[in-house]
């Protein structure tokens, strides 16, 4: 418990708990410790797909390489 609190910050030892009582983080106790797989840990971040028209995605990427082009040209 002590290495998810500081390694994978994943909170308080209350919460990891919780989260293994209600079945939300799989955990199997092995020679008196509670032993959860690093693959069943829950992402600390998850990737937020943007909802734009294909158009406004193509004019930024657009944008954006002009903008690279133009500080790469200015340097």
């Amino acid at each position: 418990m002590r290495e998810l609190q500081e390694d994978a910050n994943q909170g308080p030892s209350i919460a990891i708990r919780g989260q293994i009582t209600d079945g939300a983080m799989p955990a199997v106790r092995v020679g008196g410790k509670l032993k959860i797989r690093e693959s069943d840990l829950p992402p600390l971040a998850m990737p937020v797909i943007a909802s734009r028209p294909d158009e406004q995605v193509e004019e930024q990427v657009k944008d954006d390489l002009n903008a690279l082009v133009a500080n790469l040209v200015a340097s």
